[in-house]
């Protein structure tokens, strides 16, 4: 029987597969464990930790009783189990944004010029508060996302109050103890930044939206953070800012929800846009630029007839970016998740998280009530971990590929070779074009761990029939078959 599906494998190489992913059974569904005074919850990030091969999921929780918001961070075993890690104070009116490193990032709804953050790590506890002062500066601040600073301390973004009492976006500069070294508004006009990223030269990018009257726009801002002062980089688009609407057909409000970078530091945002003859309706768009925000393209991605929203984004190990949010067709809001190539900026085709024939839509339940918040991924390739809301409650869940791995095969007159074959582990791989990657695939399609010791040898522990796909330098590749006794 193994060698009836090693077969199937061999025969089918050299053509695309369309990846369909699916909840992996193993996991199944979990919806979040609320507290009894809890009338809402949703899962709003989750984050992988190598170190213990185990994710971690904040969430937020509401009770309509006394409007009062608290936060819970969850840590998930690699079989899917949670075990409650920290709570934040009853009542406390706070929210988490998206996790930085190992760390519970959550804000306090601001009261004046103050607001109170959490950055509790696991060893930190619920101790590790930063009470932050914007005297002079900025208030009523709320915090959407944020990002370690190279130099220690944090980025943050959002939207608070100017002098004249106007909603306005702003970035701001803290230091490890709470200190404000710099803050600067970006945009005025009910404007916010809803992400903000560091480029590979330590850049600064903040991304959000402005809306003025029935028009509004998404913009990007490029900034130099030295002696703690922000700067505008004038190398970026027009003088450090670029402004846009996501389609030129639709001249209503462009929304930012979720922004990231790619490996070849390409700028991408997630979001909806409003047109001016459905100003109630949002339709899902994406958009991207280069570092320089010299090329810019937009996407409206279902036109007129989706409506929906992209909530996050995150750069995948293949070095491709998944997009989440919710979709909605006849009257059914199912989650959203897409991938974008990156190498051509475009949606990948190849890639199916869906139920029947509607690409991209999928259904937890029969709630019809369903969003996709988070988005993580282990070192394992074909699969991930989201999180969300589910009819009220949050949820989340790994999926994987139920489809096997894609591979282009050239092994037709190749003199590559594979020795010693059968083998007891070790084997070495004999080429004089240099490998750029290679996977291991068992019989059943799953990529397994695979030892790279030194010279083309490499290491398997677990006796079975595998394919090697093998990728060279100059992107060609090939697969081998290996036996280990």
């Amino acid at each position: 029987m193994k060698q009836i599906i090693l077969s199937f494998l061999l025969m089918s190489a050299g053509y695309a597969h369309a990846q369909q992913y699916k909840v992996d059974n193993t996991w199944g569904i979990k919806i979040h464990a609320n507290s009894n005074n809890t009338s809402e919850s949703n899962c709003r990030s989750v984050t992988y930790l190598p170190s213990s091969n185990e994710y971690l999921v904040a969430t937020n929780e509401h009770n309509s009783a006394d409007i009062s918001s608290t936060c819970t961070l969850n840590k998930i075993s690699s079989n899917g189990i949670s075990t409650n890690v920290m709570s934040s104070l009853a009542n406390a009116k706070s929210f988490p944004i998206p996790l930085v490193g190992n760390s519970f990032f959550t804000t306090w709804m601001p009261i004046l010029d103050k607001i109170d953050i959490n950055t509790a790590s696991l060893t930190g506890g619920l101790n590790s508060f930063l009470t932050i002062s914007f005297t002079g500066k900025l208030s009523h601040v709320a915090v959407y996302d944020a990002v370690k600073a190279n130099g220690g301390g944090f980025f943050i973004a959002g939207q608070a109050y100017n002098n004249a009492n106007l909603p306005v976006a702003y970035v701001a500069k803290i230091s490890q103890t709470g200190i404000v070294d710099d803050a600067l508004i970006l945009a005025s006009i009910e404007s916010t930044a809803r992400s903000v990223k560091l480029l590979s030269d330590g850049s600064v990018v903040v991304a959000g939206h402005y809306i003025n009257g029935n028009n509004g726009a998404a913009f990007i801002n490029k900034l130099i953070f030295a002696n703690n002062t922000f700067s505008y980089d004038n190398t970026f688009a027009n003088g450090g800012q670029l402004t846009f609407q996501y389609d030129i057909l639709a001249t209503g409000n462009s929304e930012v929800y979720a922004m990231e970078i790619d490996n070849n530091n390409n700028i991408y945002l997630g979001g909806t846009i409003y047109y001016t003859n459905a100003p109630g309706v949002p339709r899902l768009c994406y958009a991207h630029t280069d570092k320089n925000g010299l090329v810019t393209k937009t996407y409206n991605i279902f036109g007129s007839a989706r409506t929906g929203a992209i909530y996050c984004m995150r750069l995948m190990n293949d070095g491709n970016i998944l997009m989440g949010g919710y979709a909605k067709i006849n009257s059914a809001q199912g989650l959203y998740l897409e991938k974008i190539n990156t190498n051509t900026q475009l949606i990948d085709t190849n890639f199916t998280f869906k139920s029947g024939t509607d690409r991209a839509f999928y259904n937890l339940s029969t709630s019809n009530e369903e969003t996709i918040f988070g988005i993580s991924q282990s070192n394992v390739d074909n699969e991930y971990v989201i999180c969300g809301q589910n009819f009220q409650k949050g949820f989340y869940t790994k999926i994987v590929n139920s489809t096997p791995t894609s591979i282009q095969n050239n092994i037709a007159n190749d003199n590559i070779e594979v020795y010693p074959n059968p083998s007891f582990g070790e084997f070495k791989i004999n080429t004089n074009k240099p490998i750029h990657i290679i996977k291991a695939i068992d019989i059943y399609g799953k990529q397994i761990a695979l030892a790279a010791l030194s010279n083309n040898i490499y290491k398997l522990d677990k006796a079975g029939i595998y394919l090697l796909a093998i990728t060279f330098n100059d992107k060609s590749s090939i697969f081998k078959q290996v036996t280990i006794q």
